[in-house]
């Protein structure tokens, strides 16, 4: 085991084989290489800019390049970068407000879980106690699922997929289904939630990398050509952040009402522009 070369968005990040397919956290810095905070890979940061910036406040999607280098909304930064960026326009940043979430395998807290049934399970070893851990978190997931079996919707799910050889976006249907339906994945790792827009998203971890996906419902008067239209700019690799909006909408809220969860806002997605 060592470390390999990818071209990620451009980068040529630098990878730690043992880690390859483990949950990441993105390091924010100064100017100076002093940590100022850490966040989930695919967590979001609030950015606030000066008084006179009409932009003001404004939430972006970051993504784990490597160790060095995130994406902010859709720009590539080097962590040193984006720190001298933001002292230059005078703009300070932090984690965005707690995301909802649904459900969640990835970094729990056994210190915590073994806390809670230290007194019921004393008898267990740590290794069997981890185990159990497991197992509950597993059944957690059938319990979600039974909370969101409730409801028809035409869901299109927008990922930005990692692979071995770069990243692909794609896209797939769950027409007539639950919510539920999109509770299930073939990644090690996943977490499913409603981040602060009110969107439904989730993160998946696998042994080529990381998906990232947006979960949106089709507008009920949304017709089958404006549906064609909108997946072949998706598969295409073409913009489709228009034809998103005027032809879907959020299913956060939808699973909010579900949890009795307050949305400071329910319209709208974390900025995927540039953070300038």
């Amino acid at each position: 085991m060592g470390y390999i070369a990818k071209n990620i968005e451009g980068v040529t990040a630098i990878l730690d084989e043992k880690t390859l397919n483990e949950p990441k956290t993105i390091r924010f810095i100064d100017s100076n290489y002093h940590e100022l905070f850490r966040i989930p890979d695919g967590a979001s940061i609030r950015i606030c800019y000066p008084d006179d910036d009409p932009r003001r406040m404004k939430n972006f999607v970051c993504r784990y390049i490597d160790d060095y280098h995130v994406k902010v909304g859709s720009s590539v930064y080097h962590i040193a970068e984006f720190a001298e960026r933001m002292e230059r326009i005078k703009a300070t940043y932090a984690p965005a407000p707690e995301k909802h979430i649904i459900w969640s395998n990835i970094s729990p807290d056994f210190e915590a879980w073994k806390e809670d049934v230290r007194n019921e399970m004393s008898d267990l070893s740590d290794s069997e106690l981890y185990n159990r851990m497991i197992e509950d978190i597993n059944e957690q997931l059938n319990d979600e699922r039974v909370n969101l079996k409730n409801g028809r919707y035409d869901i299109l799910a927008i990922g930005d997929i990692g692979r071995w050889n770069g990243r692909v976006t794609g896209y797939k249907e769950y027409l007539n289904s639950p919510i539920s339906a999109i509770l299930s994945s073939d990644c090690d790792y996943c977490e499913w939630f409603v981040d602060e827009c009110g969107e439904l998203r989730s993160t998946q971890h696998h042994h080529d990398g990381t998906n990232y996906i947006l979960y949106r419902k089709y507008k009920e008067n949304t017709t089958e050509e404006q549906r064609q239209r909108l997946k072949g700019l998706i598969y295409e690799g073409k913009p489709f952040d228009g034809a998103l909006k005027r032809y879907t909408e959020s299913l956060g809220i939808d699973v909010a009402k579900v949890y009795g969860w307050e949305l400071k806002s329910g319209k709208g997605s974390p900025d995927k522009g540039e953070a300038r």
